[in-house]
């Protein structure tokens, strides 16, 4: 679960802010970590990096519009809790 506040430390709430600084557009400086974190996850095949990429987008999205990163880490949080506990927990 640590995952989820790490990354959004990382590819949002650092990437997104400091990149922008050499002169990179914003939405640019949102895509260069978004592929990073999409490759990161190549270990689970092309779905889990198109599934990371989906979820990677929405996230950079919501803390443009918001800046809210605890929101992000929590939500990333939630998508990774959801799919990979909740089961295990529910048996």
């Amino acid at each position: 679960m640590r995952a989820g506040v790490v990354e959004e430390l990382c590819y949002r709430g650092y990437a997104i802010e400091r990149l922008p600084a050499p002169g990179l557009p914003r939405g640019m400086a949102a895509g260069v970590p978004l592929l990073i974190f999409g490759v990161g996850h190549w270990t689970g095949g092309r779905l889990n990096i198109a599934i990371a990429l989906l979820l990677g987008a929405i996230l950079a999205l919501f803390y443009i519009w918001r800046r809210d990163l605890l929101g992000n880490m929590i939500g990333h949080t939630l998508v990774d809790f959801i799919p990979n506990v909740l089961p295990k927990l529910l048996r």
